[in-house]
């Protein structure tokens, strides 16, 4: 492979191989509109396209072929969508499991003890558990699960939306109805409790299915492209109230899930393809999947935005850095910051939604796309003076303050083009949080500007459109509610009003039902309060009944904060007279002089300030009639405004941060036992610690002051219910904090200020379970739930158990604080981030004369020059680099002697003829004078000595190692007749490191063996003149008997020829003894099995046993190298000297081979006594002998055997009787 193919694979990528895997994955899709005949023919169109392809994509086929296989199998065996019968089939046998399993609850010897506790008295704590648990172990989802008594009274309630039936009635045979409700239907099962054929309650079970549909049913897929819509097999357009006996489905399709998606496999196939190409394609790939995701409907708008910033900031990338496109990319980031608000709320995008903690995928991406943007687009430089850079962030801050769409564009446009230095990522990503921040004041200031006027108009024209509506209304449908129940017919005007759009054609108004006398009988909507007066009526129509039905609004000036509520306005609103006394919703206003409410209804539209609570806010003045409407424009203080502006700050920068500076944090974690490490990680902990410990207890107290803040506030609100001024008291909670009362009797909802709500579920058809059974255990003490709103529970005395809540309080209208927490986490960042940085630059300061002394020590090191250098710094650290500089004096010096030290002993050492060698633990040398090179190969480790000279190098290495010093004689077993003398010794201080020195001692053995020759001859000479006087002596004696006579010559010949043999037969063996030791000089060795040759020598002497001696052999076989010749004679001398000293008398004579670690011994022991310890050293010399008998040359013999083979010989007296040991090396 080429090797730029090698490191970039995508340049392999052909396009044919491109273009057939885009047609497999089109042909995969999955494509849920289609039916699944078309896999007949999709199916081998996207196989022939892999098969093609498969060779031009390397490394990539069989990723493509994964993605495209596996969204044919997904389209071949999930599902697009079930058909109706086998949905409701699957829906019957879950709903008849259902059943079986509230039977069995209802059978439950437990519950009928609740409910008839027999004489005791139940707690009411005790119905509660048991409706939980046995909620959790339904089969399927169920969302209300109640249980009634006799009377048909709750007792226990569980569940997501834990409510009564509307029409069912709690008691009766068991069940299963489908009640129509707003916007939803519900499932009831109804299972009876009976005790001893009396019906002592029922269990009560509801599930909500959307009226719009759903992907399922009673846990039943309706498919991965389906919804299922519950239909009524009885009413008319589904708005007859009651139950029906059966519910049907339909299914029809849908947007398929997201893994379903049509197409996917395209987007895969893109994915596998671009994924390790050029850094553009990647990112122009996700700039499109930015586009397509949302069109496809998988992506909210707001990712159009980031998918435009990013291509912005990829065009910035690539634009030339000159002063003209500089200028360029500045005004086209005024631009985008000018169009931001207006781009925040076409998209419908909110910054302030959701928690500090983290913003959303969407708004995180949005504000790390505008800081790369803006980093990109900078056109400021180390170059531009830092006054005009500080200078260029005035504008932005204005707008920011302001929420200024112009101050924005030309604060942002200064930056870019002034106010950014560098390529740094932190400047941008505030400038990215400032301009988003800002934009979204801004966008919020418009939308309420926008929703305001619209609403005035809208509630300005009220009558035609409220006319219209109720002409639309079906007569039919109004004539039946006649005949219903009053919940019954909340649900109908609910359907009604839902189905004519009355709250976004007329928000805060109300749809009412008038019986004949004109009293209302049902109410949907937004419905005056006595104590505030009349309602408005906008319009009305009779019914052929009597009954009619009527739009109202509440009275001047309710309806408008009634319409803005409605409206969306999430903030309070308030209307002022012209004495500039509020009537005010969401929040209590102070009061505004008539003066300021007479320029406010001057002016028509203004802004000004306005006081809400403790605080004060810029508003949105409107003239209206005779009063002025004003919106307070709610932005967080400024406090607040900067943890925002701080934490999207870091949002921004902390990925792409830990991105772009992954080899810092390499660096550091490498760095972590450097000085600078430690600083840093002194520096964090010094900053982040005292956050911790804060976070650790503030937190808990201001947990403790919410809690005991929503006490107080739900202790408050009990007591304004209780007291005498009921209508007041309500009509200050609904208008003021925007809530609405609801009354539960007995654990029922009996009336409410928004019975509505009630049916949308936002005010609980059953209270809290603490609060009744507070109630019921006359605990006055109120229940509070918070969360984005505030609910209050107040138990109440009576005779029957009473709660009153009030729903929906806005506690939180002025906006939301952030929590602990939030704040912790922020500035905790934040002060890591500014330790971190801080470390850093003080790392640095302290690091770079480090650094330089390190440097110097590394040239010192190499024995570099030592120059002088400056280390600046602190005064520590100039005396640091004072006193390095006086040490690498001091070691140049100590490097000089060392070194004509070193010279001394290397010309010493090459002077040496004995080898010298330093080796480590591991046996490789480490200093080796010339001798010892001759000796090593070019490895040059110790193991090349062992090889040559044998296993007792190896030995005395180790006793060294081990710390004792050793010394022995070798013999090469390549040249047997050369001698060295081995030396081995440890070196100190330094574990397993030792000196060997190897002396040549052939020369020396030569000259000893001449001399020992020399002294040979001459006890050779002695030897022969002793026989030769007495046969010179005898041949005299001869000649004089011959002169005597032949009588004499008999006599004498006859004596003197027995002397004169004698004595020549000891001249042989003189001779014969002195050859052996000359013969030795010629060695040839061998490898030997000493135990078998001991054998075989000893065999030759089994005649000793005829004469009471036995030879045993014994021992182990071990080998050996010598010459097995000469090992045979000097085995047969010693037993022939043994067999000596034996003559005439028993004995044994034992032969062993014993192997020992590195040597072999062969000993020959008998029982002849021994000899005299002081004669013991004396054996081995030649012509020494104990006896009168032989040469005395045969131990000679033995000894230069044992000597020629690399071993020694000793003799000793053992258990009566001499021993020989001859050590032998052992062969390796």
């Amino acid at each position: 492979m080429h090797p730029d193919v090698a490191r970039r694979p995508w340049r392999a990528l052909s396009v044919p191989g491109v273009a057939a895997a885009l047609v497999a994955a089109l042909a995969a899709g999955p494509w849920p509109q289609f039916a699944p005949a078309t896999l007949l023919w999709r199916i081998p169109l996207a196989l022939a396209a892999l098969a093609f392809g498969w060779r031009k994509l390397p490394r990539r086929g069989p990723i493509v072929a994964a993605v495209v296989l596996t969204v044919l199998a997904l389209d071949a065996t999930v599902p697009t969508a079930r058909s109706a019968p086998e949905f409701a089939k699957r829906v019957n046998i879950r709903a008849a499991e259902l059943q079986r399993r509230l039977g069995a609850l209802a059978e439950d010897a437990r519950l009928r003890r609740l409910l008839y506790p027999g004489g005791g008295e139940a707690e009411p704590e005790a119905p509660f558990e048991l409706i939980e648990k046995s909620l959790r172990t339904l089969p399927v989802r169920v969302d209300a699960l109640v249980l009634v008594d006799e009377h048909g009274l709750p007792v226990a309630w569980a569940g997501p939306s834990a409510r009564l039936p509307v029409h069912l009635r709690p008691l009766g045979e068991r069940t299963v109805v489908a009640e129509p409700g707003v916007g939803s239907t519900w499932l009831w099962w109804r299972e009876s409790v009976f005790e001893s054929g009396r019906q002592m309650g029922a269990v009560l079970a509801g599930v909500e299915l959307p009226e719009a549909g759903s992907r399922t049913a009673l846990g039943v897929w309706a498919g991965r492209a389906a919804l299922a819509t519950a239909h009524l097999d009885r009413g008319s357009e589904g708005l007859a109230p009651g139950p029906t006996p059966s519910v049907s489905f339909d299914l029809h399709r849908t947007r398929p899930v997201v893994w379903s998606a049509q197409g996917a496999a395209l987007l895969a196939v893109l994915l596998v393809l671009v994924v390790g190409g050029p850094p553009l394609a990647l990112a122009l790939f996700a700039i499109g999947t930015l586009v397509a995701l949302p069109l496809l409907g998988w992506l909210e708008r707001g990712w159009w935005l980031v998918a435009a910033v990013a291509l912005g900031g990829l065009v910035a990338a690539r634009l030339p850095r000159a002063w003209g496109m500089a200028a360029f990319k500045a005004a086209a980031v005024g631009a985008v910051a000018w169009a931001l608000p207006g781009l925040l709320e076409l998209l419908h995008i909110d910054l302030m939604s959701g928690t500090l903690l983290w913003p959303g995928v969407m708004r995180w991406a949005l504000v790390a796309a505008l800081a790369v943007l803006l980093r990109n687009a900078g056109g400021g430089g180390p170059h531009v003076p830092w006054p005009f850079r500080l200078a260029s962030w005035l504008p932005l801050a204005a707008g920011v303050m302001r929420a200024d769409e112009v101050l924005l564009g030309v604060g942002a446009a200064s930056v870019a083009l002034l106010g950014l230095p560098g390529r740094g990522l932190m400047l941008p990503a505030l400038l990215a949080a400032g301009l988003l921040v800002g934009g979204d004041d801004a966008a919020h200031r418009t939308g309420l500007v926008a929703t305001t006027e619209s609403t005035l108009a809208r509630l300005e024209s009220g009558g035609p459109p409220a006319r219209a509506l109720l002409g639309s209304l079906p007569e039919q449908a109004l004539a039946r509610m006649v005949r219903l129940e009053p919940w019954e017919r909340l649900v109908v005007l609910g359907r009604l009003a839902t189905w004519v759009g009355l709250g976004e054609t007329l928000p805060g108004t109300s749809l009412v039902l008038t019986d004949p006398g004109g009293e209302p009988a049902g109410s949907w909507g937004e419905s005056a309060i006595e104590a505030e007066g009349a309602p408005r009526i906008l319009a009305s129509r009779a019914l052929s009944n009597g009954w009619g039905v009527a739009v109202l609004a509440p009275p001047l000036p309710n309806d408008l904060l009634a319409g803005l509520g409605t409206a969306g306005v999430q903030v309070p609103v308030a209307v002022f007279d012209r004495s500039g006394a509020p009537t005010s919703r969401g929040a209590t206003f102070r009061p505004l002089s008539p003066a300021r409410v007479g320029r406010a209804l001057a002016e028509g539209r203004s802004w000004g300030r306005v006081g809400v609570g403790e605080r004060e806010f810029v508003g949105y003045f409107r003239a209206h009639h005779d009063a002025v409407l004003v919106v307070p424009w709610v932005r967080p203080p400024l406090a607040e405004a900067g943890l925002l502006l701080a934490a999207l700050t870091l949002w921004a920068v902390f990925p792409l941060t830990v991105w772009e500076n992954r080899r810092r944090w390499e660096n550091w974690w490498r760095q972590r036992r450097t000085f600078g490490g430690r600083v840093r990680v002194l520096a964090v902990a010094t900053a982040v610690l005292p956050v911790l410990l804060l976070g650790q207890l503030l937190p808990n107290q201001w947990n403790r002051q919410q809690a005991k803040a929503r006490l107080e506030l739900g202790r408050a609100v009990s007591q304004l219910l209780a007291s005498a001024r009921g209508d007041q008291g309500f009509s200050w909670l609904v208008r003021e904090l925007g809530g609405a009362v609801a009354v539960y009797r007995s654990g029922r909802l009996v009336s409410s200020t928004r019975a509505d709500l009630a049916v949308l579920g936002t005010v609980p058809w059953l209270p809290p379970p603490e609060a009744y059974v507070r109630s019921v255990r006359g605990w006055q003490e109120p229940v509070v739930l918070a969360g984005d709103e505030t609910d209050v529970f107040a138990p109440m005395r009576g005779e029957e158990p009473v709660v009153v809540g009030v729903v929906g309080l806005k506690t939180q209208a002025l906006g939301r604080s952030p929590s602990p927490g939030e704040w912790f986490l922020v500035t905790g960042i934040l002060a890591m981030a500014l330790a971190l940085t801080t470390a850093e630059r003080l790392g640095e300061r302290l690091g770079r004369p480090l650094r330089r002394l390190v440097g110097a020590a590394h040239r010192l090191e190499r024995g570099e020059p030592f120059e002088e250098f400056e280390t600046g710094g602190d005064e520590d650290v100039r005396a640091l680099g004072r006193a390095f500089e006086t040490m690498a004096h001091e070691v140049h010096r100590r490097e000089e002697e060392l070194r004509r030290e070193r010279d001394l002993l290397e010309r010493v050492l090459g002077t040496l003829s004995a080898a010298v060698v330093v080796a480590d633990a591991g046996g490789r040398v480490e200093l080796a004078n010339p001798a010892a090179r001759a000796l090593l190969s070019r490895e040059e480790v110790l193991d090349d000595l062992s090889r040559r000279f044998g296993a007792v190098i190896g030995s005395l290495i180790a006793r060294a190692a081990a710390g004792e010093r050793s010394e022995e004689t070798v013999r090469p077993a390549a040249s047997p007749e050369a001698l060295w003398r081995v030396t081995v010794l440890p070196l100190p201080r330094s574990a397993g490191r030792v000196l060997l020195v190897m002396e040549d001692l052939s020369e020396l053995a030569r000259a000893e063996r001449l001399s020992s020759f020399a002294e040979l001859a001459r006890i050779a000479a002695h030897e022969v003149k002793n026989p030769l006087t007495p046969i010179r002596l005898w041949a005299e004696e001869l000649r004089a008997a011959l002169a005597r006579g032949p009588d004499q010559l008999a006599a004498v010949a006859k004596v003197a020829a027995e002397q004169i043999l004698e004595r020549v037969e000891h001249l042989r063996e003189v001779a014969q003894g002195f050859s052996n030791l000359v013969a030795l000089e010629h060695w040839e060795p061998e490898a030997i099995r000493l135990l078998q040759l001991a054998g075989e020598v000893a065999a030759e002497y089994e005649v000793l046993r005829q004469r009471g001696v036995s030879v045993r052999v014994i021992g182990e076989e071990a080998e050996i190298i010598a010459d097995a010749r000469w090992t045979r004679r000097a085995l047969r001398h010693l037993l022939e000297n043994s067999a000596r000293v034996l003559a005439g008398r028993a004995g044994e004579i034992v032969v062993t081979v014993r192997r020992l670690e590195r040597q072999v011994v062969l000993s020959v022991r008998d029982t002849g006594g021994g000899v005299a310890s002081e004669l013991l050293g004396r054996l081995f010399e030649p012509h020494f002998s104990t006896t009168s008998e032989g040469s005395g040359l045969g131990l000679a013999v033995v000894q230069r055997v044992a000597t020629n083979a690399g071993g020694t010989v000793e003799a000793r007296n053992v258990d009566g009787g001499l021993e020989v040991r001859l050590l032998f090396p052992l062969r390796a």
